[in-house]
């Protein structure tokens, strides 16, 4: 067994009053994500909805900061898909906080922040 890191990021929402996507808060709903070298790739999203191989957002995330071959990637989440509390947000800090402290890259909050608006598109959450 290799290296393995587990990470919880919580939920979120923007839009609120006058700081409509300029302010937010995190909510108590959390998406968990563990990451682990076990020599081979697979995915257990968590729900049947989402995708169990690369273009998983958590993967995709993780895969901008490290190769993915060899890793396990198991996603919980307790954020609804599409309802305004960052899912999609959440998924991208996960993927990129476990790379970060998996492989020890220390990068810094700027270049983080960069990485998830370039796997988002956008760098307000949904």
């Amino acid at each position: 067994m290799g290296r393995r890191r587990q990470v919880r990021v919580p939920g979120s929402t923007a839009n609120l009053g006058p700081g409509f996507d300029a302010m937010a808060a995190a909510v108590s709903l959390q998406l968990e994500l563990e990451v682990e070298e076990t020599g081979e790739f697979s995915v257990d999203p968590g729900d049947e909805r989402l995708p169990a191989d690369e273009t998983n957002l958590c993967v995709r995330a993780f895969s901008e900061l490290h190769a993915v071959d060899g890793l396990s990637f198991k996603v919980r989440s307790e954020i609804p898909l599409t309802a305004g509390l960052g899912s999609s947000g959440a998924a991208i800090v996960a993927g990129l906080m476990a790379a970060d402290h998996m492989y020890e890259l220390a990068l810094e909050r700027d270049q983080l922040m960069e990485h998830a608006a370039g796997v988002e598109g956008h760098s307000d959450n949904d």
